[in-house]
């Protein structure tokens, strides 16, 4: 009797743990900029959204260069000319949408990160006066216009001015709110034509002796290294503000697209420190097509620096995806392994009578989730990286835990010699050593970086 209850009491304890561990992941979902026009809008929305057991909201409180928040709020150390976003125009002057929406979703135990456009900039229709920059910003094709195929215009990532321009206008939302996460979505070009603003074409000729029309490969790999070179100042100044604060980014959900013609290398920006996860757009209404992009991010990025954007869209007209085949793509994430999932949109989750929340939240979300730690800080990060280059030799890269991540990874990437060395770095205005070790083999490597780790 008494074996049997012991038996029975080891059981229970592996499942209660199976259990607890199963009830954390990220479980998100975005809410576009005119869902937040009104404190009864927000209050419907974040009510709908705790009440279908998820834990985390994107908020979209920059559009096309508009403000859903109060730009300098208090703290006027960052520049910000926003101006209000017209989805307000009927709200009154004092109504702050992004301060409204973060004290009643914490007060249902909903974190929420902004949701912020990059550098799309306009909307279909514009006029010049009512920017707050130039269009001389402007990225343009090779034919020289700034319109995409829709009609927007997008800032051009190569121009200094225009990375700090967005940096002091990110900083100014982040020091101004208590918000738990930012978000960067058009965190690219409009496409793999675009990028020939005069200016970016000079600094590309100008640093490379090449033609940017002519010389396409090098022009779009310098493309994505702007876009590469804006993440790394912008995550500079946010985590000076906000050291444990999460950055993400959405971006395209096929990984060579993304990587070829937007210049979203989001591999290298995980890899780097860049950023703390992504939120690919995995949008296919196509299960085989969703399971081949889900073995894409493993060979990417580990699995807890992904959560898997997945959506609920008209594929036909007045036809939107079921909830049925939304909680199918949702069940082949946890099924490989996977951080969470993030819905497009709360608006489309609401389509047919609430089918697709009500589907979703009995057969998915029936059970309250805790959302994971989103950020390991700097100081908490493992002391070791394992590169591979040229796809043959193996480094351990052992530093100082002052030294950053991404500084590390970066120096390591450039070390090409054959043996053991030391190699001296400079951050900060400090120099630390970083030494480098070469093995024969991978497992080698990973042995001595297990060792290392503990």
């Amino acid at each position: 009797m008494t074996r049997y209850f012991v038996l029975f009491l080891i059981i229970a304890i592996i499942t209660s743990v199976q259990f607890l561990y199963a009830l954390e992941e990220v479980r998100a979902v975005w809410v576009p900029a005119w869902e937040l026009i009104s404190p009864d809008m927000i209050k419907s929305t974040v009510d709908d959204i705790a009440g279908a057991n998820f834990n985390l909201i994107f908020a979209e409180v920059r559009y096309r260069a508009d403000a859903l928040y109060k730009p300098n709020r208090t703290d006027r150390a960052y520049k910000n000319f926003e101006p209000r976003s017209t989805f307000l125009n009927t709200a009154p002057a004092d109504f702050d949408p992004l301060l409204y929406l973060l004290d009643y979703a914490h007060s249902k135990g909903i974190s929420v990160h902004v949701w912020v456009t990059t550098f799309v900039a306009t909307r279909k229709e514009w006029k010049e006066g009512d920017l707050p920059f130039p269009t001389e910003w402007f990225t343009l094709n090779e034919q020289g216009k700034p319109n995409d195929e829709v009609g927007q215009c997008w800032l051009d990532p190569a121009l200094p001015q225009v990375q700090d321009y967005l940096i002091n206008v990110f900083s100014d939302i982040t020091v101004n709110y208590p918000i738990d996460g930012f978000q960067l979505d058009y965190i690219r070009y409009p496409s793999d034509g675009y990028g020939h603003n005069p200016t970016a074409d000079y600094l590309f000729t100008n640093e490379t002796s090449l033609d940017p029309k002519k010389d396409k490969d090098a022009f779009r790999k310098w493309k994505a290294d702007k876009i590469k070179e804006f993440l790394s100042k912008l995550e500079t100044s946010l985590h000076k503000i906000r050291p444990d604060m999460p950055i993400s980014t959405a971006v395209i959900g096929g990984t060579a697209g993304a990587y070829n013609e937007f210049g979203q290398r989001w591999g290298e920006w995980l890899s780097e420190g860049l950023v703390d996860f992504v939120v690919p757009m995995c949008y296919s209404k196509d299960i085989k097509e969703v399971s081949k992009r889900l073995s894409e991010y493993i060979g990417v990025a580990n699995r807890q620096s992904v959560i898997v954007g997945i959506a609920i869209l008209e594929r036909d007209k007045g036809k939107y995806d079921t909830g049925e085949q939304v909680s199918d793509r949702i069940d082949m994430i946890r099924e490989n392994g996977f951080y969470g999932y993030c819905l497009f949109s709360h608006e489309t989750l609401l389509k047919d009578n609430r089918q697709g929340l009500d589907i979703v939240s009995k057969r998915c979300n029936n059970t309250i989730a805790k959302l994971p730690k989103l950020r390991i800080p700097t100081k908490e990060r493992l002391p070791v990286v394992i590169v591979s280059i040229k796809g043959s030799k193996y480094y351990s890269v052992e530093y100082d835990t002052i030294s950053t991540h991404r500084y590390a990874l970066l120096k390591a990437k450039e070390i090409q010699y054959d043996t053991d060395c030391k190699v001296y770095i400079k951050n900060d205005g400090n120099w630390y050593n970083l030494y480098v070790g070469l093995f024969k083999d991978k497992s080698e490597a990973e042995r001595l970086a297990g060792v290392l780790r503990r």
